[in-house]
């Protein structure tokens, strides 16, 4: 079998392939989803696990680290959704994927600079399969 994914140097791939290799061996056919979940999840040796794919020393950026204005957007879009809703209380934004957390402290914080209604209407969810790394009921100053 042919790999496309290069091997980290850490040793995990072969880790990774073995327990797809055993998994498929003991229960037969895997779904796709399971594949994925068990190359990015698994806790011993999944990608997401195993390091921090984020940031100047992993595999790539995503637009909240590059820097906190994208929270600012996010959070002006978010009031103006709120005012054509009606105000609804609370208004939820559920982050899929939320990672360590600082979409949602940019956004929580730069609430806080808008209308103070809207501030006090947001729920923030994060989603993530990893515990969350901020305390998503915790106020934002």
């Amino acid at each position: 079998m042919t790999s496309y994914i290069p091997a980290p140097s850490d040793g995990s791939h072969g880790v990774v392939a073995h327990s797809i290799r055993s998994r498929i061996r003991d229960v037969g056919r895997i779904t796709f989803a399971e594949f994925m979940h068990m190359a990015l999840y698994v806790s011993v040796c999944g990608y997401y696990a195993t390091r921090s794919p984020l940031g100047p020393t992993g595999d790539f950026y995503t637009a909240p680290l590059t820097h906190p204005g994208f929270g600012d957007l996010i959070s002006r879009q978010l009031e103006n959704m709120w005012e054509i809703m009606g105000r609804p209380s609370p208004f939820w934004f559920v982050e899929v994927g939320s990672g360590d957390g600082q979409l949602a402290v940019d956004i929580l914080s730069h609430s806080s600079a808008l209308n103070g209604e809207f501030a006090s209407c947001l729920s923030y969810v994060a989603v993530d399969c990893h515990p969350p790394l901020i305390d998503s009921n915790r106020s934002i100053d």
